[in-house]
């Protein structure tokens, strides 16, 4: 099978730094050697890469492992239409997805209206975030723009779909309200890894 729990865990540990063999071993319960195994299968697969690295402490060079390229691995499974693929993302697709993995899928389309308004001025923003903390009849989007603010975006859209209507709103904040809004933000566009985390 392509996705072991062990290669999942792998992948997950390297979307957030590059890590060692010995750095992704002691994050996983399993051994070095299912480690070291899962690390060739994925740079095989080219998922991942390596790179030597001085080790100051010992004198001797260590390996490094990072994701090579942003991708997806998608299983459609639908009536007359089943296929799998491996997709490399673009910063378009990777939001898509992130949008469609949210787990409340009334809330889906309203985002993806959302990101759609927001797409021609990404070169102008560090990150967009759902605020899951808004009202029922709103969809609360929060945008840290790259400088002070920007002054071209919509403030609002509404939007319409499955016979609900909501409004969605976007609200500019700092780079600094990140940590306290936290608990109620989700990350559609997040290319520094502001939030952090396993989301990010």
């Amino acid at each position: 099978m392509l996705f072991t729990s062990v290669k999942w865990d792998v992948l997950r540990e390297l979307s957030q730094a590059d890590k060692s063999p010995i750095e992704l071993s002691a994050h996983n319960t399993t051994s070095m050697s299912n480690i070291s195994q899962a690390l060739r299968f994925l740079e095989i697969a080219g998922l991942v890469k390596s790179k030597r690295i001085p080790n100051r402490d010992k004198g001797q060079p260590r390996v490094v492992y990072s994701l090579k390229n942003d991708f997806a691995y998608v299983i459609i499974a639908a009536d007359g239409f089943a296929e799998k693929r491996l997709i490399e993302l673009d910063q378009r697709k990777k939001s898509l997805l992130r949008i469609w993995l949210y787990e409340d899928e009334t809330v889906q389309p309203f985002l993806e209206k959302a990101f759609d308004a927001l797409f021609p001025y990404l070169n102008q923003i560090l990150a967009v975030f759902y605020d899951n903390n808004s009202s029922s009849n709103k969809i609360l989007v929060r945008i840290i723009p790259k400088k002070e603010s920007l002054k071209r975006i919509p403030s609002d859209i509404a939007g319409e779909f499955y016979g609900i209507k909501k409004n969605i709103e976007f609200n500019q904040m700092k780079q600094g309200e990140i940590e306290k809004k936290k608990s109620f933000l989700y990350p559609i566009y997040d290319p520094q890894k502001l939030y952090g985390g396993g989301n990010s």
